[in-house]
């Protein structure tokens, strides 16, 4: 099976640009688990435009419409978690897409420019995690047959299955961009 690593697409013309959500942890969105989020929240828009099915905010919190979540609920179930928010001056309802599961899947013979947290990087909380990567290659027989999840210890990549990446592109949703992370 393929992997792709998902971004969202910031070439698309006249597209908005998502800020974040004001007195919320992003960073509790791309640890792989579940997140608790007291509703009503709004995400911020930093420049209008035409509204995204799939787009990000600067942290990489993934925002989806009710297309988009309709997707990814049929493909990944239990494996997304989806939390309904708003976005400034847009008619929602618009859903924060969580991946909640992780898989420890990097090839670190076929990626590139791997680096590692170290003591030296003061960040005692990250050390062997990792730092940075030139390329990401994933081991698909390491992924637990997952649609959506977080890397194990580089939690910045959000990896979408090539039965998830043909659901999206079949419904035609607009922002998500693909980069293969599979050895060809």
């Amino acid at each position: 099976m393929s992997y792709f690593d998902l971004w969202d697409d910031m070439e698309i013309p006249r597209r908005w640009v998502l800020g974040e959500i004001p007195e919320v942890d992003p960073w509790q969105f791309s640890i792989g688990k579940p997140a608790m989020v007291v509703p009503p929240q709004t995400f911020e828009v930093l420049l209008q435009g035409i509204a995204l099915d799939y787009s990000t905010s600067p942290t990489g919190v993934p925002v989806v419409t009710p297309r988009a979540a309709d997707v990814l609920e049929k493909v990944c179930g239990p494996q997304v978690q989806l939390i309904q928010v708003s976005v400034q001056g847009h008619e929602g309802p618009f859903f924060i897409a969580n991946a909640i599961r992780t898989a420890d899947c990097v090839d670190e013979q076929r990626s590139q420019g791997v680096s590692r947290w170290t003591e030296a990087d003061g960040r005692p909380d990250r050390i062997g995690d990792y730092h940075a990567m030139d390329k990401l290659v994933i081991d698909p027989n390491r992924t637990g047959g997952l649609d959506l999840f977080r890397v194990a210890r580089y939690t910045v990549a959000l990896i979408v299955s090539d039965r998830l990446k043909r659901a999206m592109e079949e419904a035609q949703l607009l922002g998500p961009k693909f980069d293969l992370v599979t050895h060809p």
